[in-house]
């Protein structure tokens, strides 16, 4: 996720070179829960590593992640994540956990398929819409290319995967160690957009971006408030089905004034709809 273009500098008394924000996420599309976020982890560029936080690339970050979940003994259906994490580094650490994963591959990764070592992005043009199969409901051609060798990290499956975009295709590169169809692949990876809708969240109705600190040290910990402000929204979807996220948040910031003993501070109830606009005439004066 874009983070932040400058940060402020203590120790350089100016701003500086900012930093992206890696994203993490538990998604539970076949429970119909709503997403349980993990942590937004700041990924930082060489010339701002420094104490307390080290620069790491993302697929350190993501392998850390990984990592502390499975041992505290979660052990997710399939890690998700995109070009920018599933790195050969990121997907031999997994398959040597035993943990099955689904990631866009970089159309310029190298693997070796019938013999011949091929970019990924050249086999994707080699299987064009008109030689994949059309799956309706997810709205995707695919082609499944079993005992794909990858270096370093083994025999995975790829999914290419095209759909229309206006009047053009797009068309993108999956590598799964997911045993499953492709089309229990696709459904996998669609989960990532659940993850999209909560940056939506985190940056419209949490105000993610609005942090007006300049620190670095103050950023990560408005992220920490963002994340927890997150949890608690959800605990009042999860109880209450199918309210709207406005009145969830509402309900949670009444909850939490409540125990600070702050009930008081904002008023009670929520505001109905907005009366109808008396649509006006030329002259000004009212139509009705």
């Amino acid at each position: 996720m874009e983070g932040v273009d400058r940060v402020w500098s203590t120790a350089h008394k100016a701003p500086i070179w900012g930093y992206s924000i890696l994203s993490t996420a538990l998604v539970f599309p076949f429970a119909g829960e709503p997403l349980y976020p993990l942590a937004l982890c700041p990924h930082l560029p060489e010339r701002m590593a420094s104490s307390p936080k080290e620069a790491k690339t993302p697929q350190e970050m993501a392998t850390d992640t990984v990592l502390n979940l499975l041992e505290m003994g979660y052990r997710p259906l399939a890690v998700v994540g995109d070009g920018q994490v599933v790195r050969s580094t990121f997907a031999r650490t997994l398959r040597l956990q035993g943990q099955a994963f689904v990631g866009r591959l970089g159309k310029k990764t190298r693997v070796v398929w019938g013999g011949r070592t091929w970019r990924a992005g050249d086999l994707l043009q080699t299987y064009p819409p008109g030689k994949a199969r059309y799956y309706r409901a997810l709205g995707v051609y695919a082609k499944r290319l079993s005992g794909v060798f990858w270096p370093t990290v083994g025999k995975v499956d790829l999914v290419l995967v095209w759909r229309a975009r206006g009047e053009a295709w797009e068309g993108w590169v999956l590598v799964s160690t997911f045993g499953d169809g492709v089309q229990g692949v696709l459904r996998v990876w669609s989960a990532r957009w659940e993850l999209e809708v909560a940056h939506r969240v985190y940056k419209q109705g949490l105000g993610l971006g609005e942090c007006r600190v300049r620190s670095f040290e103050g950023q990560m910990g408005h992220w920490e408030l963002v994340v927890e402000a997150y949890h608690r929204v959800r605990k009042v979807v999860v109880a209450n089905p199918g309210m709207p996220f406005r009145m969830a948040k509402a309900v949670a910031l009444q909850g939490s004034l409540a125990d600070r003993g702050l009930a008081d501070a904002i008023p009670t109830g929520f505001p109905g709809p907005s009366p109808p606009r008396k649509r006006l005439q030329k002259g000004g004066g009212n139509r009705g």
